[in-house]
């Protein structure tokens, strides 16, 4: 069984370049041609990178967490879950005066992606090891612009993300224009409980339906009123800084609520 698993990854995500175990499992690094992939003891891409441009986001659901950038520039961000860090790196190269928090459980994680994934080595990125929850219970009170929250592992998420109390915490580090993001799957739909928190404490909630299953909830206080020619001109600007149109996801923007399938 074992030896099966091990052929039906090489075929779906490559030659394998790397591996570790931590006491969380394994962590293992392939490459097929232009592209570096990350797994967490599964055959799922935890991240995906393009070798020659290290900045580029190739996951779709990574793409859709960058959608308050239609809305703020953002000073200081705060990723939950590092991965190969490939959100990091690209919000690092595209907005130079933005300070960036990196939270990451696995030291094994940290090493890899800075080792195998071109992580920037600056004064403007600090990466922590350290579970999320003591990280955000005890972190600066409104401190952040954005707070993504992408934690997964081999089985499945992270199942703090889905707790009410962790909700909660997570607000605590925004500022007044921040915003929450989180990754989740149609799946986690049946844990109402997360999400009447999220209703119960940010005055806009949405969330961007993707193909993958993906789901993204984007919740702040403060969202500007954009005409549609001021979202498309700021549209025109991300793309040309992040090579690929925000607009698909935009447009998969609806107002949340507990009904959407």
């Amino acid at each position: 069984m074992l030896a099966f698993y091990k052929l039906i990854q090489l075929l779906s995500i490559g030659r394998p370049i790397v591996r570790r175990c931590d006491s969380y499992g394994d962590v293992e690094v392939y490459d097929t041609d232009d592209r570096r992939i990350l797994a967490l003891g599964s055959i799922f891409e935890q991240s995906c990178q393009f070798k020659s441009n290290p900045a580029y986001l190739v996951h779709e659901h990574m793409r859709a967490m960058l959608l308050p950038l239609i809305y703020i520039n953002p000073r200081h961000v705060t990723v939950l879950g590092l991965g190969g860090g490939c959100l990091v790196s690209c919000l690092f190269k595209h907005f130079c005066n933005l300070r960036l928090h990196a939270v990451e459980l696995r030291k094994a994680v940290i090493d890899i992606a800075f080792e195998y994934f071109q992580l920037p080595v600056d004064q403007r990125l600090s990466v922590i090891k350290s579970d999320a929850w003591s990280y955000i219970s005890s972190g600066e009170t409104e401190e952040t612009d954005i707070l993504f929250c992408d934690m997964y592992h081999s089985d499945g998420i992270e199942r703090l993300q889905l707790h009410p109390k962790f909700i909660r915490q997570c607000r605590r580090l925004l500022n007044t224009q921040g915003w929450l993001v989180l990754n989740y799957f149609q799946s986690h739909w049946v844990h109402k409980s997360a999400f009447d928190t999220i209703l119960s404490i940010f005055e806009k909630v949405y969330v961007c339906s993707l193909t993958t299953g993906n789901r993204i909830v984007l919740a702040t206080d403060t969202m500007p009123l954009l005409s549609h020619d001021m979202v498309a001109q700021r549209v025109d600007e991300l793309e040309g800084l992040l090579g690929f149109s925000m607009m698909p996801y935009f447009m998969r923007m609806e107002r949340f609520d507990l009904k959407v399938n």
